[in-house]
């Protein structure tokens, strides 16, 4: 799992575990990895401005999840 790969605190990675797999997957992409939103988008198959939303949506969600405001 790609939690296991990851050197992050325990806190971090359950609150990354608590998101559901494709936002997993869209922070990895963006944030690990570093790959463009134009990638991203297409392998979402929508635009680079809808696939910028969705990370930034899941961003939010993880800092949510680590109790942030």
């Amino acid at each position: 799992a790609i939690e296991e790969r990851l050197s992050f605190p325990s806190a971090v990675l359950c609150a990354f575990a608590s998101l559901p797999e494709t936002e997993r997957q869209l922070l990895v992409l963006r944030l690990v990895e570093d790959r463009p939103y134009r990638e991203i988008a297409r392998r979402l198959n929508c635009t680079p401005v809808a696939a910028r939303l969705r990370v930034s949506r899941s961003i939010r969600r993880l800092q949510l999840a680590l109790g942030g405001p």
